[in-house]
């Protein structure tokens, strides 16, 4: 018997978003699944809304990595998927039950935007105006934090074993840049080993949680200098220095 089907379905007309999943019927029976919480990233950009998945470790088989849905515009009336992505950013706003504390407003500059982290204890949320994703602590192999020349910055630079993408591209790094002289006021639920009110300087305070929280152990320079005095050498990558 062939059992192929030759016919296109909307698949929007039943799509529902729970707690939990992502759901989509079609005749009173479900035609895929996919669980919320192993969304790492979403955006929608125009028409197109796009899913990233955390992975398993290699070897593990065949895993769902992105998903992306295509809605023709309606002119003024809101789309489908812009309530589908509206629902994702307020379910993601309520799993707060193992969130430590809250970090507003921390400068990116790769991707470039002002983001807020959500600290909790094995991974970091990151929520943007236009992009959202997440990362366990295991995904980042790397952290530096760099001094820049003109003394008034540093930079930390994290490195992710996997990359997460936001659109077309894929970022192997972030990187965060905040002033020496930036201060911040923390607030930190309690359970979790820290005073309930933490302030200081930002960068401080972000050092603390990746090596407090995360277990991630940061490079500093050294005891280098360039016969400027500066901890760094500047170079130059095509157009981009550093």
């Amino acid at each position: 018997m062939d059992n192929r089907c030759l016919r296109g379905v909307n698949l929007f007309n039943e799509l529902k978003l729970n707690k939990s999943h992502i759901q989509s019927i079609y005749k009173d029976r479900t035609v895929f699944e996919l669980p919320i919480d192993s969304i790492s990233s979403f955006n929608l950009i125009g028409a197109e809304l796009a899913l990233q998945f955390a992975t398993l470790a290699e070897g593990e088989g065949d895993q769902l990595a992105e998903i992306r849905f295509y809605q023709q515009p309606i002119d003024g009336k809101q789309s489908q998927l812009e309530k589908l992505e509206q629902g994702l950013r307020e379910r993601v706003g309520e799993d707060t039950d193992g969130q430590i504390c809250s970090l507003p407003d921390l400068p990116f500059s790769v991707p470039r935007g002002r983001y807020s982290a959500e600290i909790f204890p094995t991974y970091i949320k990151f929520h943007g105006s236009s992009y959202n994703f997440s990362t366990s602590y295991q995904n980042i192999s790397k952290v530096f934090c760099l001094e820049m020349p003109d003394k008034a910055n540093v930079c930390f630079v994290l490195g992710f074993e996997k990359p997460f993408r936001q659109g077309l591209t894929s970022y192997n790094y972030g990187v965060v840049q905040f002033r020496i002289d930036t201060h911040a006021h923390i607030e930190v639920k309690e359970g979790h080993g820290f005073p309930k009110k933490i302030e200081g300087p930002y960068f401080e305070l972000f050092s603390k949680f990746l090596k407090s929280v995360g277990k991630l152990s940061i490079v500093v320079p050294s005891d280098f200098k360039s016969f400027k005095g500066d901890n760094a050498i500047r170079c130059q990558l095509g157009p981009k220095q550093g």
